[in-house]
């Protein structure tokens, strides 16, 4: 993984969007691979929102990534209590 996702104002959305680009994947793949709906991906890119543990591990499989790394991402970020990212 990147250490660019690992600063202050890391993403978890930014880092999500920019792996299916990487793998050549649309969002609609991706919802369809990880077993949710398109607006759930939008969800996360746009940090409205963070996946559950079951979805975020299905995530890391398609993405290719661990969940460790996920995990990390998500730590160096600050979320409110309802899991959308605080700016």
């Amino acid at each position: 993984m990147s250490g660019n996702y690992m600063t202050k104002n890391a993403s978890l959305g930014r880092f999500i969007a920019d792996r299916w680009k990487f793998r050549e994947l649309t969002p609609n793949d991706l919802a369809k691979m990880v077993g949710v709906s398109k607006s759930a991906i939008a969800k996360w890119e746009t940090d409205r929102g963070l996946p559950d543990r079951d979805n975020l591990k299905r995530l890391s499989e398609v993405l290719d990534v661990s969940v460790d790394d996920l995990h990390k991402i998500i730590k160096s970020m600050s979320y409110d209590e309802n899991g959308v990212k605080c700016y």
